[in-house]
């Protein structure tokens, strides 16, 4: 029966204890809304692509058509188009994938806008040297990295390496 008890006061601890002090807090809201919206994004991201590639035989299918109809003696006849808006022949789904196309092409600006802004602030590169990164003024631009203390990382001659260079001798 004491076995029993113990092992009963194991698991109501394990449930029920002090949380470790040491160990990071974790709001069950963020890490839920952090799942949410990761799947939201990849959702797009298929749908984006979907369209772009894959809807009504995607876009390479309508640049191939419009170079044969543009470098061969194909004529729209040849390639189905009937009449707009019925039939379209191997222009059906144009729009959506230009469309799809657009907003790909404004997503990669995005990101890359994204990039290059969190690069200027020194947040994605090594520090040249201890006591040097964040650059002077970075932590009230939004960079979360704290700065190196003296003798802490980056070892003698990661700056150096970083560059092609080789590292001082010590």
């Amino acid at each position: 029966m004491k076995a029993a008890r113990r092992a009963w006061t194991r698991i109501e601890d394990l449930f029920m204890g002090e949380d470790d002090p040491d160990e990071p807090y974790y709001d069950p809201i963020h890490i839920g809304g952090a799942i949410v919206i990761t799947l939201t994004a990849v959702g797009c991201l298929y749908w984006l692509l979907w369209t772009l590639l894959v809807y009504e035989g995607g876009i390479f299918q309508k640049a191939y058509a419009l170079a044969e109809l543009l470098w061969t003696s194909k004529t729209l006849s040849d390639l189905g188009y009937k009449g707009y808006p019925y039939a379209l022949g191997a222009f059906e789904g144009t729009l959506g994938n230009v469309g799809a196309l657009g907003l790909c092409i404004l997503a990669i600006a995005a990101l890359g806008r994204l990039y290059r802004r969190a690069a200027g602030r020194g947040c994605t590169s090594l520090p040249a040297a201890p006591g040097e990164y964040p650059p002077p003024g970075a932590a009230g631009r939004g960079c979360t990295s704290l700065p190196v203390a003296p003798g802490e990382y980056p070892p003698p001659g990661a700056a150096a390496q970083r560059h092609g260079k080789r590292p001082p001798k010590s």
